[in-house]
């Protein structure tokens, strides 16, 4: 018995003319068949294909070796590593804008990291829509970051408000320890093992930047950059087989890193020298005005200095026989003003009939001392003895009780950090520190963009002065 596919094959090859309503019927009935039959099969084999998650779990271990091979290479390790730290110098850039851009940069962050690692992962799967959905996973990851940890955004904020270093690498820090830990639930148990130690190192080596930059604000420069280059060796050995870890490795792995580093450290600190210039400003100091007492009561004259003296009430005669009498014309004014004490009691008689003169009582030289009478200080100024010095108020509402006015307290301590900072670090050149650190064992050829970062953060800080209203 012929099979009804092949009996409608041989129908439709010996139709006749005029048969064809006859043949074509059978054909339209077997193909609708095969059409139901094959829409069948594609059902199966679709309901048959993993998902994403399977798809990982069973390529697990083969992703797993494909990461620790390119652990093998210093130069894959490098690589990786570097994308990672050119990941976060790119959130950073976010983090920077005003206002932060705190969704924006954590996009970029992610994408970043993922990118490092992506192309083993990506070849396990069949298709793209796969892949598709572990990178929707580990993207949501950071879409959530600043909810789930609070603390990245408050340290954002203080980055953007006082323009401290250590904010921003406790920020990123943060969501990398957490992307450490919970890596293990978008990717099976040997990849995550892999995936940590890669994300690890990347927070890791941020933060021996980081505290290179602290150590730096100690006036230790030297090492600063000493500590960092044997804590990146220190992270290196945590990635790096036992075999690789020796100095050739270290110069290469240290040498590729040593640009984004640098970048990141300018980056970062040029941020701070912006917030900071801009938040802090030096308090104007100047003398007040000031001129003689010239208050006199009725029946006495200004001398024009000041005294008081009683007004002429004797002929000119008389007046002159008495001065000879007292040795010379001016020797009762001389004897008298050397009896002045300048106190409250001038208000009183004093011997020989003068008295001390007085200041206005309205006015503008309205305050005593001494010998003088003193304006009031400008607006925005207030006065501190003899001088005028700046108000903190307005834009610059914080007082560091000296000279600065600033934002907040937190730029102020910053300031005065960095004015240490300068006068600790003025004569550093890069050629004095690697001078200094080679004879310690530190390949500063691998460090030279890092070493003169922080040459350059030794350079002062150009603090305005601070506005005063109408000038």
């Amino acid at each position: 018995m012929m099979a009804p596919a092949f009996r409608a094959t041989v129908a439709l090859l010996l139709v006749a003319p005029g048969g064809a309503g006859r043949a074509l019927p059978a054909l339209q009935a077997d193909s609708s068949l095969l059409a139901r039959s094959t829409e069948l099969r594609l059902r199966e084999r679709a309901a048959l294909s993993p998902p994403a998650r399977l798809q990982l779990l069973r390529a697990d271990a083969q992703i797993a070796q494909c990461l620790q091979r390119r652990r093998a290479d210093p130069t894959q390790i490098a690589a990786t590593v570097q994308q990672g730290l050119s990941a976060v110098m790119g959130a950073v850039k976010h983090f920077m804008m005003q206002p932060p851009e705190v969704e924006q940069g954590l996009d970029v962050l992610g994408k970043g990291l993922l990118e490092a690692i992506s192309e083993p992962i990506r070849e396990q799967y069949s298709n793209a829509t796969a892949y598709a959905a572990f990178e929707q996973e580990w993207m949501g990851f950071f879409e959530t970051a600043v909810s789930t940890t609070p603390a990245v955004q408050g340290n954002i904020t203080l980055f953007q408000e006082e323009g401290r270093p250590d904010a921003v690498i406790m920020a990123v820090s943060d969501i990398l320890w957490l992307l450490s830990e919970g890596v293990v639930r978008f990717v099976p148990h040997e990849t995550a093992q892999e995936v940590a130690k890669y994300v690890d190192a990347v927070g890791d080596l941020l933060g021996a930047v980081g505290a290179s930059w602290e150590g730096f604000g100690s006036g230790q420069e030297a090492q600063a950059i000493e500590d960092l280059y044997f804590a990146l060796r220190g992270v290196l050995d945590q990635v790096l087989p036992e075999d690789l870890r020796n100095d050739e490795t270290y110069k290469l792995v240290i040498g590729t890193l040593d640009g984004v580093i640098y970048s990141l450290s300018e980056t970062v600190l040029d941020f701070q020298r912006q917030i900071v210039e801009g938040t802090v400003c030096w308090k104007v100091q100047e003398a007040r005005t000031k001129r003689r007492p010239n208050v006199c009561p009725e029946g006495f004259y200004w001398n024009g200095e000041q005294l008081c003296l009683p007004k002429p009430t004797q002929e000119p005669e008389e007046l002159l026989q008495e001065a000879h009498r007292a040795g010379t014309a001016g020797g009762l004014e001389r004897a008298v003003a050397g009896k002045v004490d300048g106190s409250a009691s001038g208000k009183q008689p004093i011997p020989d009939g003068a008295m001390v003169a007085l200041c206005e009582e309205t006015g503008n030289y309205t305050e005593k001392i001494g010998h003088w009478c003193y304006a009031a200080c400008p607006a925005g100024m207030a006065s501190v003895g003899l001088q005028c010095k700046t108000q903190c108020q307005g834009e610059f509402p914080a007082d560091d009780g000296a000279m600065m006015c600033g934002h907040n307290p937190g730029v102020l301590a910053e300031a005065v950090m960095n004015m240490v900072i300068g006068v600790a670090t003025g004569a550093i050149n890069s050629g004095l520190l690697i001078a200094s650190m080679a004879k310690d064992g530190v390949d500063t050829d691998s460090l030279v963009n890092t070493i003169q970062a922080f040459v350059n953060m030794g350079k002062p800080f150009a603090y305005q002065t601070c506005p005063l209203p109408g000038r």
